[in-house]
C-alpha cells in the first residue's frame, strides 16, 4: 500500500476543487481519472472500458431528466407567478426537492448500468436554464444557487476522496494507478501553466478567460505530443505521486524522455 502524506492529500483536494470549479476539469474529465484510478476488474459490474465511454451516454439521459423536471417547473411557475404571496410559496415547494430529485434519477441511471461505484455531478443550477431572466432574479430560486455551489465542492471533495483511496490501496508497482496519476499530473501542469499565466496578466477570480483555458489546453497538448514521441510518466505510484505534486507546484511536467528518447525540454 502507498502512503500519502496530509500535504500530498490537501493538495489533491485543493487542485480537484479549484480545477474543478473553474472549469479547468469538467464532469466528464472527472469521470474519466475514476475510471483511470479505479482497478481494472472486480470494481465495475461492466467492463472498465464500458464504464470509461459511457459519459456521453450518462450525459444525454442526465440533460434529459433535467429538462422533464424543468418542464413541470415552468408550468407550476406559469400558475402561480403572477399571483399573491401564497403562489410564490407554492412554487418555492415545489421547487425545494428537485436538485435532490434530480441527483437521485441521474444516480439511478448509473447504477442500472453496473457502475454503481462512479460519482456523478448534477447541477442545481441546470434547472434554472431556459427560465425567464425575471423568474431567476426574483429571489424564488435563490436557495438553488446556494446548492448548486454546495454540490460543486461536495462533488468534488467525493472524487477527490476515491482517487486518493484508489493510491493508497495500490502496490507501488502498480502501472494503472500510476497512469492514472501521471494524467492527473499532467492537468495539474497545465493548470499551473494557465495560472502562471494569469498572474502575470492580473486575471484574477474563479472565471477564467478563453484565452487562460487556451493556455491550459495548449500545454495538455504539448505533453500529448510529447507522449507520442516517447516521453513517459513515473513506473511507481509514488513516483508519480511526487511527479503530481512537483506538477502543481513548481509546473515541472510530469512526463520525461526514456532511454534513447532525445530530450526537447517542455517549459
Amino acid at each position: 500500500m502507498v502512503r500519502i502524506s496530509r500535504d500530498q492529500r490537501r493538495t489533491l483536494d485543493k487542485f480537484i476543487d479549484i480545477a474543478f470549479r473553474r472549469s479547468y476539469l469538467t464532469d466528464w474529465d472527472l469521470w474519466d481519472l475514476q475510471v483511470d484510478f479505479a482497478p481494472e476488474t472486480g470494481y465495475w459490474s461492466v467492463p472498465s472500458k464500458k464504464v470509461k465511454d459511457a459519459f456521453r451516454e450518462f450525459e444525454a439521459y442526465r440533460d434529459g431528466v433535467a429538462a422533464g423536471i424543468q418542464l413541470g417547473l415552468e408550468t407550476v411557475i406559469r400558475m402561480n407567478l403572477n399571483s399573491d404571496a401564497a403562489g410564490v410559496d407554492a412554487i418555492r415547494q415545489y421547487a425545494a426537492p428537485l436538485p435532490e430529485g434530480f441527483h437521485v434519477a441521474s444516480r439511478q441511471w448509473t447504477v442500472e448500468h453496473g457502475m454503481e461505484n462512479i460519482r456523478i455531478h448534477t447541477d442545481a443550477a441546470q434547472l434554472l436554464e431556459g427560465l425567464p431572466e425575471s423568474v431567476q432574479a426574483s429571489g424564488v430560486f435563490d436557495d438553488y444557487l446556494e446548492v448548486s455551489g454546495k454540490e460543486l465542492h461536495e462533488y468534488a471533495s467525493k472524487v477527490s476522496d476515491l482517487l486518493a483511496g484508489h493510491v493508497r490501496d495500490a502496490a507501488d508497482d502498480d502501472r494503472h494507478v500510476a497512469a492514472g496519476l501521471t494524467e492527473l499530473a499532467s492537468c495539474a501542469y497545465a493548470y499551473w501553466k494557465a495560472e502562471n499565466w494569469r498572474f502575470h496578466k492580473g486575471e484574477q477570480g474563479d472565471e477564467i478567460s478563453d484565452d487562460a483555458l487556451d493556455v491550459f489546453l495548449d500545454a495538455l497538448d504539448k505533453l500529448d505530443r510529447l507522449s507520442s514521441d516517447g516521453y513517459a510518466g513515473p513506473d511507481t505510484v509514488n513516483d508519480a505521486l511526487l511527479a503530481f505534486m512537483e506538477a502543481y507546484s513548481a509546473g515541472k511536467p510530469p512526463l520525461r524522455p526514456r532511454k534513447g528518447t532525445a530530450s526537447g525540454g517542455t517549459r
